[in-house]
C-alpha cells in the first residue's frame, strides 16, 4: 500500500460514493429534511417492509464476519488494522457525536410523532428516540464495504461493494430510523477514517504478517506437499 492513492485504488467505489453524497445534499437543500423523509416513506411494499427489517442488521453482521475470517485467513496486519482501527476509532467518534450535541435531535419516528404525521412503520422493527445523527448503521456500512473494495479491487465488485452499502443506507431511512441527512453524515465519518487509515499504513511495518506463517500459505504448502 506504500506510496498508494485510495482514490486509484477503488475509484468506482469512490466516485459512486461522491455521487451518492453529491446528489444527497442536493436533494436535502431542494426537498428539505421532512419533506425528503415524507417522500421517501409514500414508497413502501410488504417486500421491502420484510427485506429491509433484516438486511438493515444482518448484513453489516454477516460482511463484518467474513472480513474478519478472509484477514485472518490472509493473516495481514496492515489489513487487519485497515478494518479494526477506523471501526473502533469510529464508534468513539458516533459517542463524542450524538451524546453531547445531538440528544435532543430525534428520530424520525418520535419526530413526526409529535407533529401528528404517521408514518408507515414497518412491524417488528422497535421505535427509538434520541441520537438520530449521524447513522452508525451507515457508518460501518460504507465502512466494512470500503474495505472490501480495497482487498479485491475488482471495478465490478467495486459496484456490488457500494451498491451493498447504499442498500444499508436506504434500509435505514424506509425503516423510519434515521433521516437522509444522518445517512450522509454517518457514510462519510465511515469513509473518511477509511481514507485516513489507508494512508497512516502506507509504512513498510505494517505489512507483516500477524502470525509467522500466513493460515493461506500454510495450507497451500501443506497440500502442494501432498
Amino acid at each position: 500500500m506504500k506510496g498508494k492513492d485510495i482514490l486509484r485504488e477503488i475509484p468506482i467505489f469512490m466516485s459512486l460514493y461522491a455521487i451518492f453524497l453529491i446528489l444527497g445534499m442536493t436533494l436535502l437543500a431542494y426537498f428539505g429534511k421532512e419533506n425528503l423523509h415524507l417522500y421517501f416513506n409514500a414508497y413502501h411494499s410488504s417486500f421491502f417492509d420484510v427485506f429491509f427489517k433484516y438486511f438493515t442488521d444482518y448484513s453489516l453482521h454477516i460482511t463484518l464476519i467474513v472480513l474478519i475470517c478472509y484477514i485472518i485467513w490472509k493473516g495481514n496486519l496492515r489489513e487487519l488494522l485497515l478494518l479494526l482501527f477506523p471501526y473502533g476509532i469510529g464508534t468513539v467518534v458516533l459517542t463524542l457525536i450524538r451524546k453531547p450535541w445531538f440528544i435532543h435531535v430525534h428520530r424520525p419516528t418520535y419526530y413526526f410523532e409529535l407533529r401528528n404525521v404517521k408514518l408507515h412503520l414497518v412491524e417488528g422493527v422497535t421505535s427509538q428516540i434520541p441520537y438520530t445523527f449521524p447513522s452508525g448503521h451507515s457508518m460501518n456500512a460504507f465502512l466494512f464495504f470500503a474495505v472490501c473494495s480495497l482487498l479485491c479491487k475488482h471495478k465490478f465488485l467495486q459496484i456490488i461493494f457500494f451498491s451493498l452499502a447504499l442498500l444499508v443506507a436506504i434500509s435505514r431511512i424506509y425503516l423510519s430510523k434515521h433521516f437522509v441527512l444522518d445517512t450522509l453524515g454517518g457514510s462519510f465519518i465511515g469513509i473518511s477514517l477509511c481514507t485516513a487509515t489507508f494512508y497512516l499504513l502506507q509504512n513498510s511495518f505494517f505489512s507483516k504478517s500477524i502470525f509467522s506463517k500466513n493460515i493461506a500459505t500454510t495450507i497451500r504448502q501443506k497440500l502442494n506437499l501432498k
